[in-house]
């Protein structure tokens, strides 16, 4: 199992950067209504539309609320549906490349078309079409977008599992009678876990990305809490007017994505370097 090379991990300054980015967001996340200056759900009808300044330091929007407190807010709802997703992805992808990568034959095929049947529609549209069915939500967003990433996990995890399946101590374990789930669970999961966790990193950055455009079509989390992309979808009506409406929200998506993407550049340089040109 490869190990992290620690000094050329902390060397690396985009990793560093994408590093401190994802834990920002992260403690913002889990501690928005205790950072939060307002409740983001409190109106004043007095403050509408006010812009940057020092009481609404990101400004405020046509109820009168928080921009800054509806950010952070916002920060909670984006990254626990595109965890959640990316979670359930990780988890589905990966069981399913072991079992094709370890079986091989029929099931191998069977199990690899399915992937690529899935993984020939654009994702946006892939998860449109399943939250259209299953209608709006959050519950239905984690969903959507945790299919839509599955193939990518399983594709993933089936490679270095076709090779590690040949491995002296994974045959010697086979030989024993040791059963099919413990070999994959003890012997060959641990030893692809390198790429896999790569991916986990890669793949919040776009899942990041498909809620903003579910919850900016009205199909993510719902009204009122807010959302990065449903805050630029509100956006729409007072831009000319109100630029920092649109301004902020997505400076905080692309912030998010950029954060993960140099973490997930950074760890595969760390993890196998072999892996910058796949």
């Amino acid at each position: 199992m490869k190990t992290l090379r620690i000094p050329r991990l902390w060397r690396a300054p985009g990793m560093l950067f994408g590093l401190a980015l994802s834990v920002l967001l992260v403690v913002v996340a889990i501690f928005a209504l205790q950072l939060a200056p307002f409740p983001p759900l409190e109106q004043h009808a007095a403050d509408m539309l006010r812009p940057p300044g020092t009481v609404y330091a990101l400004g405020s929007d046509l109820m009168g609320r928080d921009v800054l407190s509806r950010l952070m807010r916002g920060a909670t709802n984006s990254l626990r549906v595109a965890a959640l997703a990316v979670a359930l992805a990780a988890s589905l992808g990966t069981l399913v490349g072991l079992i094709a990568g370890y079986a091989g034959g029929w099931l191998d095929v069977i199990l690899m078309r399915l992937a690529d049947l899935l993984f020939a529609f654009p994702p946006l549209l892939l998860a449109l079409a399943i939250v259209s069915a299953l209608g709006a939500g959050a519950e239905n967003a984690v969903l959507a977008i945790g299919i839509v990433y599955t193939p990518i996990f399983a594709r993933v995890a089936r490679a270095p599992t076709l090779l590690v399946k040949t491995r002296e101590y994974v045959t010697a374990a086979r030989a024993q009678g040791v059963s099919v789930w413990r070999i994959l669970w003890r012997h060959i999961l641990p030893n692809i876990a390198a790429p896999i966790i790569v991916q986990i990193s890669l793949a919040l950055a776009w899942a990041i990305l498909l809620e903003a455009s579910l919850s900016y079509l009205g199909l993510g989390t719902k009204p009122p809490e807010p959302s990065w992309g449903a805050m630029l979808s509100e956006s729409r009506r007072d831009m000319e007017y109100a630029p920092w409406l649109a301004i902020t929200p997505g400076a905080a998506i692309m912030l998010a994505v950029l954060g993960f993407n140099m973490l997930g550049d950074g760890l595969r340089d760390a993890l196998d370097p072999q892996m910058r040109n796949t």
